[in-house]
């Protein structure tokens, strides 16, 4: 029965999908809405990176919307491109008019820059904008404050894709920064996300 469910619900979806993109077929051309409803542009365009653990199967796109993040980038970013995985790696920052070095950390990096108005910004739309500029097979969306705990953190979440066809998408444990407050910890303690157990969905 709940297989049935799923089938049905995913029919649905598809068909949303479809009129949606009838609906901007159909919509005159001369007027079309920007992703983020403000200024946009590519500011740098980056390149793949492979990691310490050499070719593989994967092009991973990580994607990260931001703003005055470039003293959290510069610890953030190592950590990433120093991961033991088979892959390559890009970085995609979406920068809402940053006055810190944010920008100039990602060039550093050979990252892709896309700027956007700051007044418009949006959650599910500015992933989406990150989204459509990504190259890679996998996506990976972090946050400027968030980062991985070790150079093992992203091999794990490519084995799960990979290990079975049906799996979409997973996701990290989170972890308190290690000089994160008490009352931080207790939070992250009492999220899910923050279970040492793991969660199949």
């Amino acid at each position: 029965r709940s297989e049935q469910v799923l089938e049905l619900q995913s029919q649905r979806t598809m068909a949303a999908v479809e009129h949606l993109r009838e609906e901007a077929r159909s919509a005159p051309s001369s007027k079309s809405p920007s992703r983020t409803g403000g200024d946009l542009g590519l500011v740098n365009r980056g390149g793949f990176h492979r990691l310490r653990g050499g070719a593989g199967r994967h092009r991973v796109s990580v994607l990260m919307p931001l703003r005055d993040a470039g003293r959290a980038l510069r610890q953030t970013l190592p950590l990433l491109f120093d991961q033991k995985a088979a892959a390559e790696l890009e970085l995609i920052g979406a920068d809402s008019a940053s006055e810190d070095d944010t920008v100039d950390v990602l060039k550093e990096f050979d990252a892709t820059v896309i700027s956007i108005d700051p007044a418009e910004f949006d959650h599910g739309l500015t992933r989406n904008l990150l989204a459509e500029h990504a190259r890679g097979d996998v996506l990976v969306f972090l946050n400027e404050r968030s980062r991985p705990a070790d150079d093992g953190w992203l091999a794990p979440l490519l084995e799960s894709l990979d290990s079975d066809p049906r799996v979409a998408g997973a996701s990290s444990r989170v972890l308190p920064h290690p000089d994160a407050d008490p009352l931080t910890r207790r939070d992250v303690a009492l999220e899910p996300s923050g279970s040492p157990a793991r969660w199949v969905k």
